[in-house]
């Protein structure tokens, strides 16, 4: 049978013609062990997240540390100032 030849038809055809190989035909004894490495090696090759999340962290702490920094530069009033305005008070 050609590739180009299969169809469900055909493949049910070849399955009740061989319906007795297919009953005494036993699956080896080490299929199961075999099924379950596979599954295990194809869970592997999910990509896991969290070096991606430490990344976007450390990135988010460095922004949010440069921000304070840039707004205790322009926005907080320098220390002589403060200095000046207790000296008055006394």
């Amino acid at each position: 049978m050609k590739k180009s030849e299969l169809t469900e038809d055909n493949i049910e055809i070849f399955i009740r013609d061989n319906k007795d190989a297919f009953n005494k035909c036993d699956a080896s004894i080490y299929h199961n062990d075999h099924f379950l490495l596979k599954l295990i090696n194809n869970f592997k090759k999910f990509i896991s997240i969290v070096p991606y999340l430490w990344k976007v962290f450390a990135a988010v702490v460095i922004v949010w540390a440069i921000t304070i920094f840039i707004w205790w530069l322009f926005n907080w009033p320098s220390l002589c100032t403060i200095l000046m305005e207790v000296y008055r008070q006394w």
